[in-house]
């Protein structure tokens, strides 16, 4: 779910930064594109606050041994770093 919001909003507001561009705005495409930086940062750092936040009972979704949940506590803080790298990444790449 959350990937999706975040792919969708990025093309959304890409489209406004191209928007401003073509219509001979570089300002307000530079507002934009900060705007759109600012967003997904705030996004990616609740997103990932979230998961990190529940890493201890998020292994229960997948499966109610102990030892389960306690490799997906270990893995969460890699998981967490890696939605914030890829959703940068989807940003900057417009």
């Amino acid at each position: 779910m959350s990937l999706f919001v975040s792919s969708s909003s990025v093309h959304v507001r890409s489209t406004r930064v191209s928007n401003e561009l073509g219509a001979g705005r570089p300002q307000a495409a530079r507002i934009a594109a900060y705007s759109v930086m600012i967003l997904a940062i705030i996004e990616l750092f609740v997103v990932s606050g979230t998961l990190f936040a529940t890493r201890h009972i998020f292994g229960y979704s997948f499966s109610n041994e102990r030892e389960v949940v306690d490799y997906v506590s270990n893995m969460a803080p890699l998981v967490c770093l890696s939605v914030i790298i890829d959703g940068l990444q989807g940003v900057l790449s417009g």
